[in-house]
């Protein structure tokens, strides 16, 4: 992928500077063969000169596929060597991901000892109202204890378990 300007070219990745004589050879490869198909059809040159010539081509190619081959196979082992086909090694977690993670632990901590008191309260109350019961008067008591703000604060704190 390039980019212009007015003045520079800007290439992003390694620049191939064999690309463009390649390009050219390719291309002049690839415009003899039908030429010389053309060439004879209309008699300008033998058959003989064409198949000769078309042979000369074909050895060509084969030798650029040789190259081409050897060249593949050249940069292959240089990636190989440079660690370009290694696995990915695994990702360090995020800052900011493990900070996230110690504070979800954290609360889960938190909410798990809140639970815990919650029910240590809802027993206490409900340990006192069965006291409060054996004594005379005592449920009247306790239900309007527990009617009133008393009441109120103990159902905010065990959650209405109380």
């Amino acid at each position: 992928m390039t980019m212009t300007d007015q003045t520079k070219i800007y290439t992003l990745g390694p620049a191939d500077p064999n690309a463009g004589v390649r390009a050219k050879l390719y291309a002049g490869l690839a415009l003899i063969t039908p030429l010389l198909s053309a060439l004879a059809t209309f008699g300008i040159v033998s058959t003989d000169q064409a198949n000769a010539a078309t042979g000369f081509v074909t050895a060509a190619v084969g030798l650029l596929s040789a190259f081409g081959f050897g060249l593949a196979a050249k940069n292959t082992n240089r990636q190989v060597k440079d660690g370009t086909f290694d696995p990915v090694p695994p990702a360090e977690p995020h800052p900011v991901t493990s900070a996230f993670d110690g504070l979800t632990q954290l609360q889960a901590g938190v909410n798990a000892a809140v639970d815990q008191a919650q029910a240590k309260v809802a027993e206490g109350v409900a340990a006192i109202q069965g006291a409060a019961a054996l004594l005379p008067g005592g449920t009247q008591v306790t239900d309007a204890v527990m009617n009133g703000p008393v009441g109120d604060l103990l159902r905010a704190v065990t959650g209405g378990k109380g």
